[in-house]
């Protein structure tokens, strides 16, 4: 018995000294921003294929693994997904995708950015995004990872970041890192890299970011989009029945302005007739200027006579 406890402390010690930490990256980012490139200098081998255009070579999610400076990462590249160009289907399949490829689910969610070009409406609100289709509690496994830090020439990323930037950093959890994806041989960003990372997860308590959570953040943008859907419905529907309530004043209007247009004919026509009986009368009995006034005047108050004759 007591031999039987010694090997199995022994096997416990060997066990739990040759194990090697493992951790789920899933990089995102715009088109161009050199995910690709990234995750090629973290696994130390051309696994992705890169291209620096601002056109994405990824067309669809793709998963890599190995072992790096003792740790094994599993990493997995995405296309861009804050593309507008995408419809809403293509980006909700590509999301649960990268979500599956990662099961159990990311340590970390690596937030691309490449330094030296224009920053977008979409990197500015990148967390946001994150936060939306992911969950809120995605920015607590959230990184900013800035490429090209070979154009700085010489420069501190500190000094170049602007306030959207900053704003960006702050908001995630994990802070940022910076890579010179020209440098794959320097291999001491990657292992600085590392070590922020695993920072990271200590304050998340060794959690990482759980399907659940995903299934939640889609079931708020369902009920969203349905709230969205009927409030857009609800305004449809106000708005036929003003148009038909306009239309129907309208109708109604314009029957009254008939009433009256008729009215007024027919009580001009009363008048004229009344008027030149009248005259008439005066005619035979009075002087022709009395005809005259007398037919005047049932003109001109052909409303009263006609008022008076129903």
């Amino acid at each position: 018995m007591k031999h039987l406890m010694i090997l199995t402390l022994l096997w416990t010690f060997l066990s739990t000294g040759t194990a090697s930490a493992e951790y789920r990256i899933v990089l995102l980012g715009k088109s161009g921003a050199g995910k690709s490139a990234t995750a090629n200098t973290i696994l130390g081998r051309e696994a992705f294929k890169e291209d620096f255009s601002p056109d994405s070579v990824t067309s669809v999610s793709q998963k890599e693994s190995g072992e790096v400076h003792g740790r094994n990462i599993t990493l997995v590249d995405t296309p861009g997904l804050f593309d507008t160009r995408k419809t809403a289907g293509e980006l909700k399949s590509e999301i649960e995708k990268c979500v599956e490829m990662s099961v159990p689910g990311p340590h970390m969610f690596l937030l691309v950015v490449r330094l030296g070009v224009r920053f977008t409406e979409e990197e500015r609100n990148a967390v946001k995004w994150i936060q939306k289709n992911f969950d809120e509690r995605a920015a607590e496994f959230t990184m900013v990872l800035f490429t090209h830090v070979d154009q700085l020439k010489g420069k501190s990323v500190e000094n170049t970041i602007n306030k959207d930037i900053r704003n960006l950093v702050d908001s995630c959890r994990g802070g940022y890192h910076a890579f010179n994806n020209w440098e794959k041989d320097d291999q001491t960003q990657v292992i600085e890299l590392l070590k922020k990372m695993e920072a990271m997860v200590k304050r998340n308590q060794g959690k990482y970011y759980r399907n659940y959570m995903y299934r939640e953040a889609q079931r708020k943008m369902r009920e969203e989009e349905e709230r969205k859907r009927q409030e857009e419905e609800r305004e449809r529907q106000e708005r036929d029945e003003k148009i038909q309530e306009d239309e129907r004043r309208k109708q109604k209007k314009e029957r009254e302005e008939e009433k009256q247009t008729f009215r007024r004919w027919t009580c001009r026509a009363i008048g004229t007739a009344v008027g030149g009986g009248l005259g008439f009368v005066y005619s035979l009995w009075g002087a022709p200027i009395g005809a005259t006034t007398a037919a005047f005047f049932a003109d001109q108050h052909a409303e009263i006579l006609c008022s008076w004759a129903a």
